[in-house]
């Protein structure tokens, strides 16, 4: 299965209130999501899962990169 923006979204607002941000690609092709690791930078076409206190304050976020946060307030 790919996995894409749309399908994040559709299947996160199921349980939780969702907010997105930044321009919306449905045909770009993601890597399965993976945990934040504390580094600054955000790769291109991945997907990151982390506590939003706990991003750096100035990230490098390639286009076509999806981060979830949660907790916190954004």
């Amino acid at each position: 299965m790919k996995l894409n923006v749309d399908i994040l979204i559709d299947n996160l607002s199921d349980t939780f209130q969702v907010e997105a941000y930044g321009h919306r690609n449905s045909d770009m092709k993601l890597s399965r999501p993976v945990f934040y690791n504390g580094s600054s930078i955000f790769d291109a076409y991945n997907v990151y899962v982390a506590p939003a206190d706990l991003l750096p304050e100035h990230p490098v976020i390639n286009n076509n990169t999806v981060i979830i946060c949660f907790g916190g307030k954004l």
